[in-house]
């Protein structure tokens, strides 16, 4: 996918400011030793605001990696009937405080994602991101063949 092209025609923008934790994340998905950053995605007529966590020192999220980290939260939540297939998917306890607050954020990133962007350039981020993440497993499987 050319990230750069789709970040033009939907006209994102993005800030950042550091933060003192990831709200949106589950917290068994935060690493120990991270940065988060509080962010705001700009489209032509919405914005969102959303979390992101970056490896420590490496400065806030470029608007490539933010945009990518969207498409696949929507193709994530998009990938499952509810949050229970969701929780079985990922390994959480359906019946856990955050859990449910993890769900409803991805929930709340995808229909905020969607309204900045609109139905075509929202399904051609999803897909695209997730043609990317099966290329990137593949290869790994590839690379990774006959080694043992």
């Amino acid at each position: 996918m050319d990230i750069d092209n789709f970040i033009t025609r939907a006209q994102l923008s993005l800030d950042c400011e550091p933060s003192d934790e990831n709200t949106d994340l589950h917290p068994e998905e935060i690493p120990e030793d991270c940065d988060h950053f509080k962010c705001a995605l700009r489209g032509r007529t919405h914005e969102m605001e959303f979390y992101f966590t970056c490896p420590p020192g490496g400065g806030p999220p470029r608007i490539q990696d933010a945009t990518r980290y969207l498409g696949a939260v929507a193709a994530e939540y998009e990938g499952c009937d509810d949050m229970l297939e969701w929780a079985d998917e990922y390994g959480f306890d359906p019946g856990h405080m955050h859990t449910r607050g993890a769900f409803d954020a991805i929930a709340r990133l995808t229909r905020d994602l969607w309204r900045i962007v609109g139905d075509d350039m929202y399904d051609e981020l999803r897909r695209g991101v997730e043609i990317e993440q099966a290329v990137d497993m593949a290869w790994a499987g590839f690379q990774n063949y006959g080694r043992n």
